[in-house]
């Protein structure tokens, strides 16, 4: 029996920023501190500042195929046999748009010319685009081979993090707490992801309510309340942050809650 292994992190580990050459993940590993809250290696899609209160969103959206952020896209050979491990696709987009590593910590989906040929593997690293194609590295080969094959490659929710925008109300999801002010654009860091948290509350506070517990977030990444969710966010369904610990009953500036992203 395998039990999940966690990279042990120190204060100062989790307060600092890591440009490429010294960082110590790869996307999206897990790190845990001494009061067991979560983290994920993450990297800034743009420069981040603003206080450390609010949620911050992975901005990989899906766009159209080849030239967004999630590409459906064929096997350069349209073949790939038993043991593979690196891959050619034929991902047209340009260098600008698929750096080095573009696609690490992310998922690579296979399908072949039946469905018992489908396989999902992690992707350890990519290569520059060439606006014709790059090359994957997977975690694990192929077991089985692929014919006629397509693959969705998908990058990492950790890989392009942004501050919260008008967009996390459509397509951008919330994925964790930076736990410093300033974030460098393309530096790495350790993104909270579950664990006691602080936020600050828009609309009614959680707590309002004698059974309102479960908190949300709203687009700007601060902390609604239940009962404010059905009148604010109308038919669709909001993104539900965690709990809150000490549920305030009068108008606070803060939520103390459970962050609950893992």
């Amino acid at each position: 029996m395998s039990f999940p292994s966690y990279m042990h992190l120190e204060a100062e580990s989790i307060y600092k920023q890591y440009a490429a050459a010294d960082k110590p993940a790869l996307i999206g590993t897990m790190g845990m501190d001494a009061w067991g809250s979560t983290y994920r290696m993450a990297k800034a899609g743009a420069a981040m500042t603003g206080t450390i209160e609010y949620a911050v969103v992975n901005a990989n959206v899906i766009a159209d195929g080849v030239t967004g952020d999630m590409a459906t896209v064929d096997l350069y050979s349209d073949t790939a046999a038993v043991g593979d491990i690196v891959i050619r696709i034929d991902d047209t987009s340009t260098a600008a748009n698929r750096p080095v590593n573009f696609y690490e910590g992310g998922y690579a989906h296979f399908y072949g010319g039946s469905a018992s040929e489908r396989q999902s593997r992690r992707i350890i690293s990519s290569t520059v685009g060439t606006t014709a194609s790059l090359y994957i590295t997977l975690n694990a080969p192929l077991d089985v081979a692929i014919t006629d094959g397509a693959i969705d490659a998908l990058p990492s929710p950790f890989s392009n993090v942004v501050t919260a925008q008008a967009e996390a109300s459509t397509y951008e999801t919330f994925v964790g707490y930076k736990p410093i002010c300033s974030i460098t654009s393309g530096y790495y860091f350790w993104l909270k992801t579950s664990g006691p948290q602080m936020g600050h509350y828009v609309n009614t506070w959680p707590g309002s309510g004698a059974r309102d517990k479960d908190v949300y977030f709203e687009s700007t990444g601060g902390i609604t309340s239940t009962e404010t969710t059905t009148g604010t966010f109308g038919t669709v369904s909001p993104q539900r942050a965690g709990y809150g610990i000490m549920c305030n009953t009068s108008d606070y500036g803060c939520v103390y809650f459970m962050l609950q992203l893992e």
